[in-house]
């Protein structure tokens, strides 16, 4: 018996469907084979059968036997992958042909991309020390699957050359790092910034879904000087809004003591954190609006220094109109438990239908959202449904009020 090379590619979901419909035989004589369809000898289909010497065969990473292919087929299994897939319509070994320009012999040396080969030996330096947040393709010359990517991550490495990192690593000739991040099939797509693994894609997916990934990350991870200023900004922001609160709250406690020296001294760190506040607040007026820094951060720090209340939320949240009745959200009923707590609002909008069209319930949302914002608060929308009562007297005012959308 042969081990087949270069004829049939088997996919790590079909081996692992091969292994477990073997497993359920409970003969470890017995292996599938490949063989032409009785009833269409154009098909093909799978048989329990025993290896004979003349067969090509697929087999674990153990060495046991999965896969028998008799030699009248190898020529025609050239370039074929098989793979196991599972879908809403159903579940199925399938069989297709690797594009023409797939190489699956040894891994591929193209020049036109800028994705880094590395190894064991050069996975930190390249990927955990890297200066840019970093896709891995952990892949394998065999896999067909892997081949379908090659050519996306080319693309998108010459695109974002210079704010994003894509690298390849074969996982048979670099088994410690695979094995490190517990790659379990291929293609696995793992993204890396400051040195951590932050995301992961599994398997071969459309352009549009990488290229997404890839921004998402650049905004959390921006490699510009404006944007990972924006984002130490933003940190410290939400860093003192939590504790600010947190230690008014404590000094209301402990106001009667104000000789103890843990007082003494908080008092002092929470004076020293107001004037930094302020003197960064300063900084950012003098920063050129084409930052994008100036109007997105100065209402956030303001609120460091003034927070905002109750009664402030009710005003802004008071303001919001409905789309197509000339009348308030909250005139309407439809805004319910205004509360504001660590500087965090979280309110109702009660809708008379849930039923409405999504497109007005978002708009309904995110004009709430719009409002808060301007306090420089995050807040938190629930929906719920309108009783009776409130929905006969919504029905009421709209009639009375109904202007239609614009």
């Amino acid at each position: 018996m042969q081990e087949g090379v270069n004829m049939l590619t088997v996919t790590a979901n079909a081996k692992d469907k091969l292994k477990e419909v073997l497993q359920q035989q409970g003969d470890s004589q017995m292996a599938i084979r490949i063989i032409p369809s009785s009833s269409n000898p154009g098909q093909l289909q799978l048989g329990l059968d025993k290896p004979r010497e003349e067969d090509q065969v697929v087999k674990t990473e153990d060495g046991k036997k999965l896969l028998l292919i008799g030699p009248d087929l190898v020529p025609t299994l050239d370039r074929i992958v098989m793979d196991y897939q599972e879908t809403s319509q159903g579940s199925g070994f399938t069989m297709s042909e690797l594009a023409p320009e797939a190489k699956i012999s040894k891994a591929p040396e193209r020049k036109a991309g800028k994705i880094v080969q590395i190894t064991d030996q050069t996975f930190e330096e390249e990927v955990l020390k890297s200066d840019f947040p970093t896709e891995v393709d952990f892949w394998a010359p065999w896999c067909g699957p892997c081949q379908m990517v090659i050519p996306i991550y080319e693309k998108l490495s010459e695109e974002y050359e210079g704010r994003f990192k894509f690298c390849m690593l074969n996982v048979d000739e670099n088994q410690r790092t695979a094995t490190q991040y517990q790659i379990m099939s291929i293609p696995m797509q793992k993204y890396f910034a400051n040195g951590e693994a932050v995301d992961e894609i599994l398997g071969a997916v459309p352009e549009q879904t990488i290229r997404a990934k890839v921004e998402d990350i650049l905004k959390k991870f921006p490699t510009d000087e404006t944007g990972g200023l924006k984002v130490l900004l933003t940190s410290w922001v939400e860093h003192n809004k939590k504790h600010g609160e947190e230690f008014r709250q404590w000094a209301e406690k402990v106001k009667n003591v104000e000789s103890d020296p843990i007082y003494s001294r908080a008092l002092q760190a929470a004076q020293r954190l107001k004037k930094a506040n302020e003197q960064l607040s300063q900084a950012l007026t003098q920063l050129p609006s084409t930052t994008g820094i100036h109007q997105a951060e100065m209402g956030a720090m303001g609120t460091m220094a003034n927070n905002i209340s109750l009664g402030d939320v009710q005003q802004e949240v008071g303001q919001v109109m409905h789309p197509a009745i000339n009348r308030s959200l909250v005139d309407l009923g439809m805004v319910k438990d205004v509360a504001l707590k660590h500087d965090v609002v979280t309110l109702t909008l009660v809708l008379p239908d849930l039923n409405i069209p999504a497109s007005v319930k978002d708009h309904l949302v995110n004009s709430l959202r719009k409002a808060v914002a301007k306090l420089g608060s995050e807040v938190e929308v629930k929906i719920a449904e309108m009783n009776q009562e409130d929905r006969l007297a919504f029905l009421a005012m709209e009639q009375e009020n109904w202007k239609g959308l614009a």
